[in-house]
């Protein structure tokens, strides 16, 4: 099983798809988001700098990530609300 955001019109690619990669985008950018906000200690970073900049580092690479994901979320549920208008219309 894979999941697949193409970009373009392609009328190949099911419904399914579609919303299976909106769900799966969105499920990750709400945890990008959880971690970027209320993330209690991000370890790792760059040995030496401050763990105060570390941790903000972290928020943000994790927030950016939350964003793009996010992003593709909206993308991948505009793509599956397209396929279910031209459905529709092509049943009138």
């Amino acid at each position: 099983m894979s999941f697949k955001i193409s970009f373009g019109k392609d009328p190949g690619l099911s419904k399914t798809s579609s919303i299976l990669g909106a769900l799966l985008c969105f499920g990750l950018s709400i945890l990008g988001l959880y971690v970027a906000l209320f993330g209690n200690k991000l370890s790792g970073g760059v040995p030496f700098l401050p763990d105060e900049v570390n941790t903000l580092m972290g928020r943000i690479t994790f927030g950016s990530g939350a964003l793009f994901t996010f992003w593709l979320f909206t993308y991948a549920l505009r793509e599956f609300l397209r396929k279910v208008r031209t459905e529709k219309d092509s049943k009138k």
